[in-house]
C-alpha cells in the first residue's frame, strides 16, 4: 500500500513543472535543428512539413528562433515554404511562430501564427495550433529528428 502512495505521489510530481517551494520550474526550450511536423486544418487536409528551427540570441527573457517549414499538402494540391521568427516563454512552455514570408511551389499557402507548448526536454511540440488571414485554421505536433 506505501509502495503504491509513494508511486504515484512520484507520477503526480513529474507531471507538472513545479518545484518543492510551490514555484514553476522552467520549461525547457524546443532543440534546434529539423523536425518532422504534422498537422490537420479544419477543412480536413492533412499537412506535413519538415521544419528547421534556429536559435536567434534571447530578448525580454524569451528565446527567439528563425526558421522555416517545408509544407506539403498530404493530398497533393499545395506545398511550399514558409519563413518565420519567433519566441519561446519558459515560464508558459509555449513557443510563438510567426510567418515573415511564404513562396508556395503548388496551390496556394497562406501567412500564418502557429503556438505549440514544448514538452520531453524540447524534442516534441504539441497541442500545436495555426492561424491567419489567409489560412484555414488547424491543429499540429511536431516531433524533433536531429541536429541540423
Amino acid at each position: 500500500m506505501r509502495l503504491g502512495f509513494v508511486a504515484a505521489a512520484i507520477l503526480l510530481f513529474s507531471l507538472f513543472p513545479v518545484d518543492i517551494n510551490g514555484q514553476s520550474r522552467p520549461w525547457a526550450p524546443p532543440k534546434t535543428g529539423l523536425w518532422t511536423v504534422t498537422g490537420t486544418d479544419e477543412e480536413n487536409t492533412s499537412w506535413t512539413a519538415k521544419m528547421t528551427l534556429v536559435r536567434a540570441g534571447t530578448r525580454d527573457g524569451r528565446a527567439r528562433y528563425r526558421g522555416n517549414f517545408v509544407w506539403e499538402a498530404t493530398d497533393g494540391v499545395a506545398a511550399g515554404r514558409e519563413t518565420f521568427r519567433g519566441w519561446f516563454d519558459r515560464k508558459t512552455g509555449i513557443l510563438r511562430l510567426t510567418s515573415v514570408s511564404v513562396k508556395s511551389e503548388k496551390g496556394e499557402l497562406g501567412s500564418g501564427v502557429y503556438f505549440a507548448r514544448a514538452k520531453h526536454k524540447g524534442t516534441m511540440l504539441t497541442a500545436g495550433t495555426w492561424k491567419g488571414k489567409e489560412v484555414v485554421p488547424g491543429k499540429w505536433t511536431a516531433e524533433w529528428r536531429r541536429h541540423k
